[in-house]
């Protein structure tokens, strides 16, 4: 008797998405709530390889210098030095390899003076 074998198709990788949004003024929307300005997908090709969330925070770096005069990177830089003269005295070398690695939660505490913040989409 001849032994049957399916193959599954290969899955598809999942594009990961970043999605950056602001928080409404009363005075525009009076319930408040959130708006979105920009999302962000992975790069898939040889050419664009970066992710969805380095490129929200690039965007994010333009904007805010150009508008406020603030340098997000230099920003999540100093954190990740903080970060790693802690992990440098338990025998770790980085905790952040990059500014892209540097939970979501900390870059948002870094944007809600300005009423931005970045969401991965699941």
């Amino acid at each position: 008797m001849a032994k049957t074998t399916t193959t599954k198709a290969p899955a598809e990788a999942k594009v990961g998405k970043a999605r950056v949004t602001c928080y409404s003024q009363e005075s525009y929307e009076p319930l408040g709530g959130t708006r979105t300005l920009a999302t962000f997908e992975d790069g898939t090709n040889v050419l664009d390889q970066q992710s969805a969330v380095s490129k929200a925070l690039d965007w994010l770096h333009d904007l805010l210098l150009a508008t406020s005069n603030f340098d997000l990177h230099c920003e999540l830089e100093k954190i990740r030095k903080a970060c790693d003269k802690s992990a440098g005295k338990a025998g770790d070398d980085h905790v952040f390899r990059s500014n892209a690695d540097v939970p979501l939660c900390i870059v948002n505490l870094v944007l809600d003076k300005y009423g931005l913040e970045v969401e991965e989409d699941d």
